[in-house]
């Protein structure tokens, strides 16, 4: 999370996607991020998460959601999954493993969605 988030504050990247963040503040990061950044940003999320509890995943949303960034904001979540679920997640256990192919296919719409719209205004 930390490091999408600082790449987007500087214009280095044109879409961020990030899953069960760490290291950030909340809610000051997302309120830079709504400030400053361009990038559309696809957060995923789960329920058990002392990096991201609910409550900073309600914080985010209450910021960026609802089409309060410009750019775009999503966020998806994934019940019966704890933090790292998307990397080092348990695959014998059928809640963690939808929630890691989840993630990804969400991850990867997300891009296909975002970068042809960029790709289509000739801005990359």
């Amino acid at each position: 999370g930390r490091y999408t988030f600082d790449l987007a504050f500087d214009d280095v990247i044109k879409v961020a996607v990030i899953a069960h963040p760490s290291l950030l503040k909340v809610p000051e990061d997302f309120e830079k991020y709504k400030s400053t950044a361009k990038a559309p940003l696809l957060v995923n999320s789960c329920t058990t998460d002392r990096k991201f509890p609910l409550e900073a995943q309600g914080q985010a949303d209450a910021i960026l959601g609802g089409g309060l960034f410009a750019p775009g904001y999503k966020r998806e979540h994934f019940e019966g999954c704890t933090h790292s679920f998307a990397v080092r997640g348990d695959m014998s256990d059928p809640k963690v493993k939808a929630g890691k192919e989840g993630a990804f296919k969400a991850t990867v719409q997300f891009f296909i969605d975002h970068l042809q719209s960029i790709t289509t205004n000739d801005e990359l």
